[in-house]
């Protein structure tokens, strides 16, 4: 096995994706199972499927399965390492959301001039951009949930084999860097809170100032069902995940 760093980190990026998928599944392929991931992931790879196999398992990205010599498994480090950059990767929610919620702002305003205007072009282009923006929201809150959930269930797996101070210690750090930002965000009173209850209280504006067209009641109507959608589809992730 070669012992060079710089190399094996060069190769762990260029088979990312491949290794994050064997790591996430935690079993080994066959050579068959692993010319379909090679192919998925790596379709412009010049190399061959076994030999890419036999040059990842020269750097100690790949070992021989225990029970057959012609299936492969990612070691228990080098997996363990790509799940938390993968876990971190999902996880990045809470930087997301905060400039979603800001955009949802801005386009609350937008569409509160639109009402006062009665500019029906830029009230559409509002509505959409707020619509768009609720929908980016609501499928990172769904995303980030469902993945520390499958990572607190691989920790009480019994295939996990972390010792009990490193899964409390994970778990902790699953509370202390991603559930409390995004519980600010989705709890009673907080940003998403707030932001959601301006928006509802312009459109129901809106639809009270501009009753007569014909475009504003079913427009509010679709604005104010999305973020009642929105609030109850975060509150029931993350309230699920905390307890």
């Amino acid at each position: 096995m070669s012992t060079n760093p710089v190399r094996t980190l060069q190769l762990a990026a260029e088979y990312y994706a491949l290794l994050s998928d064997m790591a996430t599944r935690g079993e080994s392929v066959t050579l068959g199972d692993l010319r379909s991931l090679h192919q998925k992931y790596h379709p412009d790879d010049d190399r061959p499927t076994d030999k890419m196999a036999l040059l990842l398992e020269q750097y100690g990205l790949f070992e021989k399965a225990v029970d057959s010599d012609s299936a492969w498994e990612v070691p228990h480090v080098i997996g363990g390492v790509l799940r938390h950059l993968s876990l971190r990767q999902r996880l990045a929610a809470p930087g997301l959301l905060f400039p979603i919620i800001e955009e949802v702002a801005r386009l609350t305003e937008d569409l509160r001039i639109a009402f006062n205007e009665a500019d029906i072009d830029r009230l559409r282009m509002a509505s959409n951009g707020i619509k768009q923006a609720l929908d980016a929201a609501r499928g990172l809150s769904r995303e980030n949930s469902m993945a520390i959930v499958n990572e607190v269930m691989r920790i009480k797996s019994r295939e996990d084999r972390r010792t009990l101070r490193e899964r409390y210690l994970f778990i902790t750090y699953l509370h202390e860097k991603h559930l409390s930002p995004l519980g600010a965000l989705v709890d009673v009173g907080g940003e998403m809170e707030q932001r959601a209850a301006e928006l509802i209280a312009v459109a129901r504006h809106g639809r009270q100032v501009m009753q007569n067209d014909p475009v504003v009641p079913e427009l509010t109507t679709k604005i104010i069902a999305s973020v009642r959608r929105l609030k109850d589809e975060a509150w029931q992730d993350f309230s699920f995940i905390a307890t």
